[in-house]
């Protein structure tokens, strides 16, 4: 977070259609000023769920067994999970 610029930090409309003429929808989405050819992108997740979050924060643990040499071509997205009941129990320690 200390090398992004978050003077430029520009809230993105949440709804938009998609060029296959998809509607979606997020909560919110930001955008911090660019630093080079494709802006770097955070994904975050906040959770306040009372039940543990369980799911994998990384889409290529969520595809089943791949053999042998497309193993290299997994896709990886990571997301940083914000947990706010852990948090906060963490905190009253």
């Amino acid at each position: 977070a200390r090398h992004l610029d978050f003077a430029t930090l520009e809230r993105m409309p949440a709804s938009f259609v998609t060029e296959h003429l998809g509607q979606r929808h997020t909560d919110m989405l930001w955008r911090i000023g660019p630093g080079g050819e494709y802006p770097f992108v955070l994904p975050v997740v906040i959770y306040n769920g009372e039940r543990r979050w369980t799911a994998a924060t990384d889409i290529g643990d969520l595809l089943g067994p791949v053999p042998g040499e497309p193993l290299g071509y997994l896709p990886r997205l990571r997301y940083l999970l914000i947990d706010c009941e852990r948090e906060e129990r963490r905190r009253e320690r």
